[in-house]
């Protein structure tokens, strides 16, 4: 055994398989404890365990033996106690199909989970700052493993994987045209910024006015969130957005996943910056999802983060000339665009709920 991995001598991952399935075993039955279908621990909190407790132990060392390449018989147990993870979170039968359950409980696959982590060792062994003697044998073996990403070619930016850069890699600055807005005392904040954006769209040169909200529903039997943005030129509407998140969606995501959506169609060109305009105000009534995007944290949860800092420092340097402000807007009252935004989130929250892929995210 060495750190955690039992080894033989000729090199065979079975034992090791069986006991680290026995053991996410164990703990799953000490969850049970903790919630059945009536009363108990909400599904939210139930795949909470399973993601960051239940998985981890059944997957340990997995990047070592895993290659995709007739290891079923490696597979099957470690799917064996997924499925049963899944189906104590839904509730539902033994029979239910295997698909559906990794679908409905929102958690990816177990072979697309073991390729991501197979990704992550690799990119992390090949940006080492000093390489083991293995890279060259690694870099011939990581281009099949990268071929496994090629049926996901348009991933959400939740999605992709911010493991592929290296964890010490320091994310692009800011360039001088971007700047914040974020209150020094939140109590004195809400005044000081209505007479900031009063005086911004009375200007003979009004800004191009960015407003992004998210709403959840978390008191609701099922949680539903969603996103929405609207963009002003001075006091005359442009165009607005909105949509459903899927489910599991928190509501610090939710903030985030707007100003995300927000930033896509910014660089895309929807809505177009006006001519003459020297200033684009992105706005939005979540204090931590603005301070997220200036300093995120190298975690999963912060992709939308990462994703929408990259999209403003590119629209910074491909307009070189417009000031990007990105501010706090304390409540809704009294900021017409903040409230339709709000509104139209509230909207999206009643609809649906998206179904798409199974995420990289989990």
């Amino acid at each position: 055994r060495w750190l955690g991995i039992f080894l033989t001598p000729k090199l065979n991952w079975k034992p090791h398989v069986e006991r680290q399935s026995n053991k996410a075993r164990s703990a799953l039955q000490a969850c049970r404890l903790l919630a059945n279908t009536v009363r108990g621990l909400s599904p939210f909190l139930l795949r909470r365990l399973i993601v960051g407790v239940i998985r981890p132990i059944l997957l340990w060392g997995a990047p070592i033996w895993f290659h995709g390449h007739r290891q079923k018989t490696l597979i099957t147990p470690l799917q064996n106690v997924m499925n049963t993870s899944c189906r104590f979170l839904l509730g539902v039968y033994k029979g239910a199909a295997p698909q559906a359950l990794s679908f409905f409980s929102s958690i990816m696959p177990l072979n697309a989970y073991l390729v991501k982590l197979k990704i992550r060792a690799v990119s992390h062994l090949l940006t080492l700052p000093n390489p083991p003697r293995s890279k060259p044998r690694i870099a011939k073996s990581s281009k099949h493993t990268l071929s496994f990403l090629d049926p996901f070619p348009s991933l959400p930016a939740e999605q992709v994987p911010t493991s592929l850069c290296a964890p010490w890699t320091r994310l692009p600055d800011f360039p001088g045209t971007v700047d914040f807005r974020l209150p020094a005392k939140a109590k004195e904040e809400r005044k000081a910024f209505i007479r900031w954006h009063e005086n911004l769209t009375k200007g003979p040169q009004p800004p191009l006015l960015l407003y992004a909200d998210g709403c959840y529903a978390g008191d609701a039997p099922e949680p539903k969130s969603g996103w929405a943005w609207s963009a002003y030129y001075g006091r005359f509407e442009l165009t607005s957005a909105s949509g459903s998140s899927t489910p599991f969606t928190t509501a610090a995501d939710v903030e985030l996943q707007a100003l995300d959506q927000l930033s896509q169609s910014l660089i895309a060109g929807h809505p177009t910056v006006p001519q003459n305009c020297k200033q684009v105000v992105i706005a939005s009534d979540s204090l931590t999802a603005l301070q997220t995007i200036i300093s995120p944290k190298r975690r999963g949860g912060a992709a939308h983060a990462i994703a929408t800092r990259n999209r403003i420092i590119q629209f910074a340097r491909e307009h070189p000339t417009v000031t990007v402000t990105l501010a706090w807007a304390p409540g809704h009252e009294g900021i017409i665009g903040q409230e339709w935004a709000d509104e139209l989130s509230r909207l999206a929250s009643t609809r649906t709920p998206a179904r798409g892929p199974p995420t990289l995210r989990f």
